[in-house]
């Protein structure tokens, strides 16, 4: 089921960067306003960007600003709905962990890859794989993953919590052919129960 989910994310996703890309208005999810981004630490030319929303639940979008001239066919999303590495912990400090497949595979993927390999799993299918390329224009930004916290880590949210999101996504080389995982620093976020987000 949250392969079938993802696949829907990835595509709403792409049309979210698209709009964002050639600068016109985002159509939202209905009931979801995006708070301000928070900003991660650039490299490679990406500053990764957070965008929290507390509706019914938390609603995390993982989207990247290219800072530099992006050459088609140079980022590939890895082929998760999650798209990063994440951990949660309530303010007390007790991590919640969680036992979701695409959270854990997060922890396991290749530092260097093919991109016949990264493809190869993406849920769609072998005439759809095409879409996890991320496409840039000059200081465009482009959505890279969307997730519902509640959903990954198992919990029915009623406290504060702390949030660190790793942003992933592979570089291609020029061969188009070997692929590289960049992983950014990680960056952390405090959720409070009446839905404001803050830096801790």
């Amino acid at each position: 089921m949250l392969r079938y989910i993802h696949s829907f994310l990835v595509i709403v996703g792409l049309f979210v960067g698209t709009l964002i890309a050639v600068g016109q208005p985002i159509q939202q999810a209905p009931n979801v306003t995006f708070k301000g981004d928070i900003d991660g630490q650039a490299t490679n030319g990406l500053l990764p960007l957070l965008s929290c929303e507390r509706n019914e639940a938390w609603f995390v979008w993982i989207c990247y600003r290219s800072e530099t001239n992006v050459p088609d066919h140079t980022w590939l999303r890895i082929t998760n709905m999650v798209g990063a590495r994440l951990q949660l912990w309530l303010t007390n400090g007790v991590e919640v962990r969680t036992t979701d497949a695409d959270v854990l595979d997060t922890l396991k993927l290749p530092r260097n890859s093919t991109v016949t390999d990264v493809m190869r799993g993406y849920p769609l299918g072998r005439s759809r794989r095409g879409m996890e390329w991320m496409s840039f224009a000059l200081s465009s930004t482009a959505s890279g993953a969307y997730f519902c916290l509640q959903d990954v880590f198992h919990i029915s949210v009623t406290n504060d919590l702390v949030l660190e999101v790793t942003p992933l996504i592979y570089k291609v080389e020029t061969n188009r052919v070997t692929a590289h995982l960049v992983e950014f620093a990680p960056i952390r976020i405090k959720l409070t129960a009446d839905g404001k987000v803050q830096k801790p």
